[in-house]
C-alpha cells in the first residue's frame, strides 16, 4: 500500500524555466567570483567539474565532500576561503533567481490534505545544492519545509539522480520499501528511474524533461493541476 509520496522540486512543485534558471544563476555566481577577483574561467571549470563529480559519486563521501574535493583540486581555492562568501550569496543574491520560477495555486493546500490523509511526504530534489539554496526554492514555491519528513541536499546524501542508489539511500534513511512509495516528478529519466526499484510513478508534464524521445513509461501522467485534483480527491484516506 502506498503511504509515502516522494516529490521532485524544480519543474515539479516549483514552476521553472530551466534555461532561464541556469542563465540567471550562473550570471550571478560569476559576478560573485569577479567581485572576489578570482580567475572566473578557472573557478567555473572547478564548479562544473564539481557538479560532474557529484553526479558520478560512488557513495564513499557526501556530495558536498566530493564537490569540494574536486573544486579545490581544480582551482586550488580552499573551501575555508570561498564557503563564507557562498553562504552570503545564497542568503541574498541567489533569491533574485526566483525570476526564472513561478508557483502553482493550491499546492500547500494539497500537501496539507495529503498529510491529513496520513501520507508521509518527502522532498527528493536532486541533492546537488546546499540546504540553504534548497530551502530558498521551497519558499519560492510558497511551500512549508515542515510538510516534508525528509529534504535531500548535498550535505546529507551520497548519490545523485538518476542513480537508483540515491533513492535507495532515501528509502534506507526513512525505513520504507519501494512498494510504499509514489514518486512524483517531471524528469522522465531522473525521476522515473525509480521504476527499477518497484516504485509507482506519476509524471508531471508542465515542465517535462525527456532526453529519450517519449520512450518512457509511467503509471500516471498529467499536468500539475490534474495531479492536485488526483491527490486531493482520488488518493485514499489512510486514517481509520
Amino acid at each position: 500500500m502506498i503511504d509515502t509520496i516522494l516529490f521532485d522540486l524544480d519543474g515539479t512543485l516549483l514552476k521553472m524555466n530551466e534555461k532561464q534558471f541556469i542563465q540567471s544563476y550562473f550570471s550571478r555566481i560569476q559576478a560573485l567570483f569577479e567581485t572576489l577577483e578570482l580567475d572566473v574561467p578557472l573557478v567555473m571549470k572547478g564548479f562544473m567539474q564539481g557538479v560532474t563529480a557529484m553526479i558520478s559519486n560512488d557513495g564513499h563521501k557526501t556530495n558536498e565532500e566530493v564537490y569540494w574535493d574536486t573544486f579545490v583540486s581544480v582551482t586550488n581555492i580552499q573551501k575555508e576561503f570561498l564557503e563564507p562568501h557562498l553562504q552570503t550569496f545564497y542568503e541574498t543574491t541567489f533569491n533574485e533567481v526566483i525570476e526564472a520560477t513561478d508557483t502553482y495555486d493550491d499546492l500547500q493546500n494539497m500537501l496539507d490534505h495529503l498529510i491529513d490523509k496520513g501520507y508521509t511526504l518527502l522532498l527528493t530534489t536532486n541533492p546537488m545544492f546546499p540546504k540553504i539554496a534548497t530551502m530558498s526554492r521551497i519558499r519560492w514555491a510558497k511551500l512549508k519545509a515542515e510538510s516534508f519528513k525528509e529534504i535531500t541536499t548535498f550535505e546529507n546524501y551520497h548519490y545523485c539522480k538518476p542513480n537508483p542508489k540515491y533513492y535507495l539511500e532515501v528509502l534506507e534513511k526513512m525505513g520504507i520499501q519501494p512498494s510504499q512509495c509514489l514518486m512524483v516528478g517531471n524528469d522522465a529519466q531522473e525521476d522515473l528511474v525509480v521504476q527499477k526499484l518497484g516504485m509507482t510513478t506519476y509524471l508531471v508534464t508542465d515542465h517535462l524533461i525527456d532526453r529519450e524521445n517519449n520512450s518512457y513509461k509511467t503509471d500516471y501522467e498529467s499536468t500539475m493541476v490534474e495531479f492536485i485534483e488526483f491527490a486531493i480527491n482520488q488518493l485514499p484516506d489512510l486514517k481509520p
